[in-house]
């Protein structure tokens, strides 16, 4: 496989302050693994599930030819959030009595199937537990792997800041929403956010803003990437979709952060314009991403 995305599969119980809910929607790590698989036919997941996994959404797995080969049960019921939006925008998620903790699905480096440690990419999704970075930083020592790393939202503090930095360090690629910005580094601008990003270490950045885009840069300059106009249903997911493409878009364009990012902006669309994933991530859906992509113009910013 050339890319896998390390994270959890959640089903997600979904709450909207004026329409029907939606309930046994497939979460999680699939949306990186939308993003990924939309560009690439070569996608791998590892992490723990529950035994229900094959029941709820091991066809969409396999519908779309996504190894599930480093997948292993560990307990009778996968987690499953309750996610509730408010009329202001915000919104709270809640893992659901009786279902396995998220931290006990997380793979561990050691975890990882021999087959994938050749892999070109690497996603994960993971706060800032020094812990188990220690353990991946060995891991990805050994490893050729372009790996970027989206920031479990609330891991971005300043409490978290050195822990971060050091983290930057071990990873190529570095993901994260406005609001997580803000929060880390209260006070910087979008642009100034990306150069500190940049100062730490990675080789690239993604800023990931909504309806304003995002913000991608690395060494050479920093870009202005639009969102892709589309009637939004439902956010969830949009931002694991982006980085999962960007991932492939800067692996596959040998670095062009600026294609990476168009990438990254189409397969949130996708997402975005209905609930869960896309049920096919090939085929007639391909050729709508490609004309978007065509669509897309970005803007420098410096």
């Amino acid at each position: 496989m050339d890319f896998l995305a390390l994270g959890q599969v959640i089903t997600d119980d979904v709450v909207f302050p004026e329409m029907p809910s939606r309930n046994n929607l497939l979460g999680g790590v699939a949306y990186a693994l939308t993003g990924m698989r939309l560009w690439s036919d070569s996608v791998a997941v590892c992490c723990g599930v529950g035994k229900d996994f094959e029941e709820l959404h091991g066809g969409w797995f396999r519908a779309n030819n996504i190894d599930i080969s480093g997948l292993t049960v560990l307990a009778d019921k996968g987690p499953h959030s309750l996610i509730r939006y408010f009329e202001d925008g915000e919104r709270e998620e809640i893992s659901l009595n009786g279902t396995a903790p998220l931290s006990m699905m997380m793979p561990q480096p050691d975890e990882i199937p021999r087959a994938f440690h050749t892999c070109k990419g690497i996603y994960i999704f993971k706060d800032a537990e020094k812990a188990y970075w220690e353990r991946m930083g060995s891991f990805l020592n050994r490893s050729s792997a372009t790996v970027v790393w989206e920031i479990l939202g609330s891991a971005a503090c300043l409490e978290n800041k050195n822990n971060i930095w050091e983290i930057l360090k071990m990873v190529s690629i570095f993901s994260i929403n406005l609001t997580e910005c803000r929060r880390l580094l209260p006070g910087k601008s979008p642009e100034e956010c990306v150069k500190e990003f940049l100062g730490a270490g990675v080789q690239a950045v993604l800023v990931r803003m909504g309806e304003g885009g995002a913000l991608v840069g690395d060494r050479r300059g920093i870009w202005r990437i639009p969102a892709v106009k589309t009637e939004v249903v439902d956010v969830t997911g949009g931002g694991n979709s982006s980085t999962g493409a960007f991932l492939v878009g800067y692996c596959e364009s040998r670095g062009n952060v600026v294609l990476a990012g168009k990438y990254a902006s189409v397969a949130a669309s996708f997402v975005l314009e209905q609930y869960g994933p896309p049920h096919l991530l090939y085929g007639a859906i391909t050729h709508k991403a490609v004309k978007r992509l065509g669509e897309l113009k970005e803007e420098r910013i410096r």
